[in-house]
Protein backbone atom coordinates (compact mmCIF):
# COMPACT_ATOMS: atom_id res chain seq x y z
CA UNK A 1 0.00 0.00 0.00
CA UNK A 2 1.46 3.61 -1.09
CA UNK A 3 1.21 6.68 0.90
CA UNK A 4 -2.07 7.99 2.28
CA UNK A 5 -4.19 10.85 1.03
CA UNK A 6 -6.73 13.29 2.49
CA UNK A 7 -8.31 15.66 0.13
CA UNK A 8 -10.08 18.33 1.51
CA UNK A 9 -13.17 19.55 -0.94
CA UNK A 10 -14.40 22.82 -1.30
CA UNK A 11 -14.43 26.56 -1.42
CA UNK A 12 -13.33 28.66 1.83
CA UNK A 13 -15.68 31.45 1.41
CA UNK A 14 -18.75 29.62 1.14
CA UNK A 15 -20.01 28.43 4.33
CA UNK A 16 -20.08 25.44 4.97
CA UNK A 17 -18.17 24.14 1.92
CA UNK A 18 -15.23 25.20 3.41
CA UNK A 19 -15.41 21.98 5.87
CA UNK A 20 -13.20 20.09 3.34
CA UNK A 21 -10.42 22.62 3.28
CA UNK A 22 -10.42 23.21 7.53
CA UNK A 23 -10.23 19.89 7.97
CA UNK A 24 -7.17 19.19 5.57
CA UNK A 25 -5.44 22.19 6.87
CA UNK A 26 -5.98 20.86 10.38
CA UNK A 27 -4.21 17.46 9.26
CA UNK A 28 -1.65 19.33 7.36
CA UNK A 29 -0.83 21.07 10.73
CA UNK A 30 0.03 17.67 12.33
CA UNK A 31 2.13 16.43 9.68
CA UNK A 32 -0.06 15.04 7.94
CA UNK A 33 -0.38 14.68 3.87
CA UNK A 34 -3.56 16.51 3.47
CA UNK A 35 -4.08 18.95 0.35
CA UNK A 36 -7.36 21.12 -0.44
CA UNK A 37 -8.97 21.09 -3.50
CA UNK A 38 -11.46 23.47 -5.03
CA UNK A 39 -12.35 22.41 -8.12
CA UNK A 40 -14.31 19.83 -9.95
CA UNK A 41 -14.64 16.26 -8.94
CA UNK A 42 -12.53 15.57 -12.48
CA UNK A 43 -9.05 16.69 -10.62
CA UNK A 44 -9.53 14.12 -8.25
CA UNK A 45 -8.40 11.51 -10.03
CA UNK A 46 -5.29 12.77 -10.63
CA UNK A 47 -4.96 13.94 -7.18
CA UNK A 48 -4.88 10.64 -5.90
CA UNK A 49 -3.27 8.28 -8.48
CA UNK A 50 -0.61 6.31 -6.92
CA UNK A 51 -1.99 6.88 -3.18
CA UNK A 52 -3.92 4.77 -1.04
CA UNK A 53 -5.81 4.97 1.35
CA UNK A 54 -7.47 8.04 0.18
CA UNK A 55 -9.90 10.12 2.31
CA UNK A 56 -12.18 12.39 0.59
CA UNK A 57 -13.71 14.87 3.01
CA UNK A 58 -16.71 17.10 1.58
CA UNK A 59 -19.66 19.08 2.95
CA UNK A 60 -23.25 17.23 1.37
CA UNK A 61 -25.70 19.55 0.92
CA UNK A 62 -28.60 17.33 2.81
CA UNK A 63 -31.85 17.62 4.74
CA UNK A 64 -30.19 16.00 7.54
CA UNK A 65 -29.13 17.77 10.54
CA UNK A 66 -26.23 20.06 9.96
CA UNK A 67 -23.18 18.12 11.32
CA UNK A 68 -24.47 14.50 10.87
CA UNK A 69 -20.83 12.90 9.12
CA UNK A 70 -20.90 9.67 6.90
CA UNK A 71 -18.13 7.57 6.97
CA UNK A 72 -18.15 5.63 3.66
CA UNK A 73 -15.43 2.95 2.54
CA UNK A 74 -15.86 2.75 -1.37
CA UNK A 75 -16.65 -1.01 -2.19
CA UNK A 76 -18.04 -2.15 -5.74
CA UNK A 77 -21.34 -0.46 -4.90
CA UNK A 78 -21.99 2.83 -6.08
CA UNK A 79 -22.15 5.68 -3.69
CA UNK A 80 -25.55 6.16 -1.17
CA UNK A 81 -28.17 8.91 -3.35
CA UNK A 82 -28.07 11.21 -0.26
CA UNK A 83 -24.78 12.08 -1.19
CA UNK A 84 -25.05 11.66 -5.47
CA UNK A 85 -25.61 15.65 -6.72
CA UNK A 86 -25.35 16.65 -3.46
CA UNK A 87 -22.62 19.05 -4.13
CA UNK A 88 -21.54 22.58 -5.50
CA UNK A 89 -19.30 21.10 -7.85
CA UNK A 90 -19.72 20.95 -11.62
CA UNK A 91 -18.76 17.05 -11.72
CA UNK A 92 -19.16 15.98 -7.57
CA UNK A 93 -17.24 13.43 -5.61
CA UNK A 94 -19.72 11.09 -6.62
CA UNK A 95 -19.73 11.78 -10.49
CA UNK A 96 -15.87 11.74 -10.00
CA UNK A 97 -15.45 8.38 -8.06
CA UNK A 98 -17.83 6.50 -10.56
CA UNK A 99 -15.80 7.85 -13.70
CA UNK A 100 -12.46 6.94 -11.96
CA UNK A 101 -14.13 3.16 -11.59
CA UNK A 102 -15.15 2.86 -15.06
CA UNK A 103 -11.60 4.35 -15.74
CA UNK A 104 -10.25 1.62 -13.73
CA UNK A 105 -8.38 4.63 -11.96
CA UNK A 106 -9.76 4.28 -8.36
CA UNK A 107 -7.25 4.00 -5.49
CA UNK A 108 -7.73 0.32 -3.58
CA UNK A 109 -8.86 2.06 -0.41
CA UNK A 110 -10.80 4.85 -0.97
CA UNK A 111 -13.01 6.96 2.13
CA UNK A 112 -15.78 9.69 1.79
CA UNK A 113 -16.17 11.46 4.70
CA UNK A 114 -19.24 13.81 4.32
CA UNK A 115 -20.85 16.37 6.40
CA UNK A 116 -24.69 17.26 6.31
CA UNK A 117 -24.42 21.11 5.79
CA UNK A 118 -26.77 24.01 3.88
CA UNK A 119 -24.80 26.89 3.94
CA UNK A 120 -23.33 27.56 1.05
CA UNK A 121 -23.62 30.88 -0.48
CA UNK A 122 -20.45 33.68 -0.69
CA UNK A 123 -19.08 34.92 2.48
CA UNK A 124 -21.56 32.77 4.75
CA UNK A 125 -20.10 31.85 8.18
CA UNK A 126 -20.07 27.84 8.53
CA UNK A 127 -23.16 26.84 10.12
CA UNK A 128 -22.20 26.56 14.28
CA UNK A 129 -22.43 22.79 14.14
CA UNK A 130 -20.72 22.07 11.05
CA UNK A 131 -17.87 23.99 12.19
CA UNK A 132 -17.85 22.03 15.57
CA UNK A 133 -17.49 18.77 13.48
CA UNK A 134 -13.93 20.15 11.68
CA UNK A 135 -11.98 19.50 14.95
CA UNK A 136 -13.96 16.38 15.66
CA UNK A 137 -12.99 14.74 12.24
CA UNK A 138 -9.65 15.72 12.18
CA UNK A 139 -8.78 14.26 15.81
CA UNK A 140 -10.56 10.92 14.75
CA UNK A 141 -8.26 10.77 11.19
CA UNK A 142 -5.05 12.06 12.89
CA UNK A 143 -5.31 9.10 15.14
CA UNK A 144 -6.40 6.37 12.64
CA UNK A 145 -3.12 7.83 9.71
CA UNK A 146 -1.00 8.19 12.66
CA UNK A 147 -0.49 11.81 13.07
CA UNK A 148 0.53 14.15 16.19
Amino acid sequence: MSAPLVIGIGNPLRGDDAFGPRVAEGLAARGLAAVSHQGDGLGLIHLWEGRSPVHLVDAARSNEQPGRLWRLELGPEALPAELTGATSHLVGVAEAVELARALDRLPEQLVVHAVAARAFGFGEAMTPAVEGMVDVLVQALAAELGGR
